[in-house]
């Protein structure tokens, strides 16, 4: 309709596009829901004479091992991309700058230093990122309340469900991984490059590779002598020998709320007290 109003080919925006794929792949349900949405998505896009382009927002990459043309010709826009490396969160000038606005100079320090501890760490070849939306929630709970301490804002909006159900299948293998993880430990790991939901939980390497992608963790490794000549962050399936590691202590409670889900436990002291 917009098309033919405007006389125009329109622009498509469809945000968290794997949404319903998480959702049938708790139920059990991946495969049914893959051709559904591909169709769906495919006559939406590329197949459409109305629209000139689609943008997909969300986290995996699920829907391109589907086998379709129908999304085969997709270009992958993540924190690893060079165009957008300051797209994906506030840079530190960013935060100063909010700091700077919001605070009197007697706190901008304490500030400053929750704000890093707590929500930044995500890395690019250029900057290191923070969380936009816990950075903001929590400059607001900071001004209407000085003496508040910092939470865990994204991570409290986040979905383990699916993580759990994937987890559950291979647990024993997955546990020693999760528990360093939940103390702030780097694990090794190999990248596996799955988008299909329903083989994540064939092995351990696959789940840390599905909780780098969600931003639950970050990479750990020195780049190797070939990206470094070319001058650009490589993604995570070219890094060799890479660990993972929770960016921040926001996802520090997130790993510990995970493996809290599995044992029974229910404090970081309490982890403690088990390790």
């Amino acid at each position: 309709l917009e098309s033919e109003r405007h006389k125009k080919r329109t622009f498509l925006l469809i945000d968290e596009y794997d949404k319903p794929a998480y959702a049938a792949n708790i139920k059990g349900q991946y495969q049914e829901a893959q051709e559904m949405l591909v169709g769906i998505y495919g006559a939406a896009s590329k197949e459409c004479p109305f629209v000139k382009q689609t943008v997909y927002t969300g986290i995996s990459r699920c829907l391109r091992d589907a086998g379709s043309s129908s999304m085969n010709n997709v270009t992958v826009c993540d924190l690893y991309f060079p165009q957008f490396q300051e797209s994906f969160g506030f840079t530190q000038k960013e935060v100063d700058a909010l700091v700077d606005y919001y605070f009197p100079a007697e706190s901008k320090s304490t500030v400053s230093q929750e704000l890093k501890e707590w929500y930044d760490g995500y890395k690019t070849k250029d900057h290191t990122l923070y969380n936009t939306w816990s950075v903001l929630q929590h400059i607001y709970a900071k001004v209407k309340n000085n003496k508040i301490q910092p939470t865990s804002y994204w991570v409290d909006s986040l979905s383990y469900e699916h993580i759990a159900v994937q987890a559950q299948k291979i647990f024993p293998d997955f546990q020693a991984k999760l528990l360093k993880l939940s103390m702030n430990q780097a694990v090794p790991f190999v990248y596996r490059k799955i988008f299909a939901l329903d083989k994540i939980c064939e092995q351990s390497d696959a789940l840390i590779s599905e909780l780098i992608n969600r931003g639950d963790l970050v990479l750990e490794e020195t780049l190797s002598d070939k990206n470094n000549a070319q001058q650009m962050e490589p993604r995570p399936e070219d890094k060799i020998q890479p660990f993972a590691r929770p960016p921040n202590k926001e996802l520090m409670k997130g790993m510990q709320s995970l493996y809290s889900y599995f044992n029974g436990i229910n404090s970081a002291e309490d982890i403690d007290a088990f390790v």
